[in-house]
């Protein structure tokens, strides 16, 4: 009896294992890799977002407020704890968005009261408060700068806008390209202009429409106009991140990896079947594509790499382990390189291969 029990229980073990192997291979099988490590560039603080430009990469460093480096050179151009004219400590910022053409950088600070932040950047070793908004901005999840954004609704032809997802709401400012440097940079605000169910995470857009994620409630589709919701799709995780591929969303949905929902109607977007991949370790928090291929920031399961010649189809070509690049929490391509946001390594630096 024991013995026919201990042959039962191998035979279980090996399914498992076996299905394991298939559904989240530690090491796919390829003739060249798709990407790889050039650079590595260490972190004081707890680095939480990046925004990259021609020339630099600005980091946000929860711990340790926020720095800019040389996206050519990857050397250290300031480090900044404070802004002059600002009593709040820079000791727990989350996000950063630069506006160069006005030497500005926009930050998310959580010290204390949350606040939104613009800095003067004409003296980059010398950072100053030129505005700060505190008020209907806990928990901000995603923020960024938009250059030439077009309309918005009350008011055409915006030089700049900030966008942010908050609570349940996707909210922007205008700035003012004539502010001076004083305070007033931003020329309007939009309290809760386009509304959710679930809580809003993150957002693309182009000239007619927002797309978001909402985590539990999945992706939606607003009509940047009108404000109206023209469509929405529920995901089987919590959609944090999403990359557009044509007529293709790709959504890191946490607890369920990747997900793949067909907006090519966008009153009626709908979730592929089994076109996501669910990796067995690892939550997906950031995704991001480039060529034929789809990124994935999957925390300590590292970075995932799919081929997505077929984008309704994504196929596993390459993981980066967590042993090599660290917990990875988000991935941003600029300028055909791979930039990962790694709590352990810094910010990595990957070479993307589309010859193979």
């Amino acid at each position: 009896m024991f013995i026919k029990r201990m042959i039962l229980i191998t035979i279980v073990a090996i399914m498992i294992l076996s299905c394991a192997e298939k559904k989240d291979p530690v090491s796919p099988e390829v003739q060249d890799a798709i990407i790889e490590i050039t650079q590595t560039i260490p972190i004081t603080g707890d680095p939480k977002t990046i925004d990259i430009t021609e020339d630099r990469i600005y980091v946000a460093e929860d711990q340790n407020g926020f720095s800019i480096y040389d996206r050519h050179t990857y050397q250290l151009i300031t480090s900044c704890q404070e802004l002059i004219g600002l009593s709040t400590s820079l000791s727990s910022v989350k996000h950063v968005a630069a506006l160069e053409s006005l030497d500005l950088l926009c930050v998310y600070n959580t010290a204390g009261a949350d606040e939104i932040l613009l800095a003067d950047m004409s003296v980059v070793d010398s950072l100053k408060k030129v505005f700060q908004m505190i008020g209907g901005t806990s928990s901000i999840t995603s923020l960024k700068v938009i250059e030439n954004p077009g309309d918005f609704p009350d008011y055409s032809d915006a030089e700049s806008v900030v966008v942010w997802t908050v609570d349940n709401v996707l909210e922007y400012a205008l700035i003012d390209h004539d502010y001076g440097g004083m305070e007033g940079v931003f020329l309007k605000l939009y309290q809760t202009s386009y509304d959710c169910v679930g809580d809003a995470n993150n957002f693309a857009m182009d000239d007619e429409y927002f797309y978001v994620t909402a985590e539990q409630v999945g992706f939606y589709i607003f009509d940047r106009a009108s404000k109206e919701i023209v469509g929405w799709c529920d995901t089987t995780g919590e959609a944090l991140d999403l990359a557009i591929n044509g007529d293709y969303v790709y959504i890191a949905s946490r607890q369920d990896g990747v997900e793949v929902i067909d907006f090519s109607d966008k009153t009626a977007p709908y979730l592929i079947p089994d076109a996501g991949y669910n990796p067995s370790y690892g939550y997906a928090y950031s995704v991001d594509v480039y060529a034929d291929y789809l990124f994935a920031a999957v925390g300590g399961g590292g970075l995932y790499v799919f081929d997505i010649s077929d984008p309704a189809a994504p196929v596993l070509v390459q993981r980066v382990m967590m042993s090599e690049i660290g917990y990875c929490r988000e991935v941003t391509v600029f300028d055909g390189k791979l930039y990962a946001v790694s709590r352990d390594n810094g910010i990595v630096v990957l070479s993307i291969n589309t010859n193979n």
